[in-house]
């Protein structure tokens, strides 16, 4: 009978021990999904922000590129506008 009690014992504490390393198992595959996870999301969050930081600085770079059109443009017509005032003033002082 002792034996009988001492073998399910022996078996009780068997399946103990397997549940237990079961347990430690499943926990260390979700420490490393949840790892990987992580991982992935930092390395998505770092792409978004270099996509963003590349999209601002191409907008800058083309705000810049137009204002100095403008520029150009403007002082470009001021010109004209100088000329066509000197023509005139030499057109008016002719008559």
């Amino acid at each position: 009978m002792n034996d009988i009690m001492k073998e399910e014992q022996e078996e009780m504490i068997e399946n103990d021990n397997q549940i237990a390393r079961k347990i430690d198992e499943e926990a260390q595959n979700l420490v490393s999904l949840v790892s990987l996870e992580k991982k992935s999301r930092e390395e998505t969050e770092e792409a978004l922000l270099e996509m963003l930081k590349s999209m601002i600085n191409a907008m800058k770079t083309q705000l810049d590129n137009e204002r100095q059109e403008r520029i150009n443009t403007q002082q470009h017509l001021i010109t004209l506008l100088e000329d066509m005032c000197n023509k005139l003033e030499k057109a008016n002082d002719q008559i």
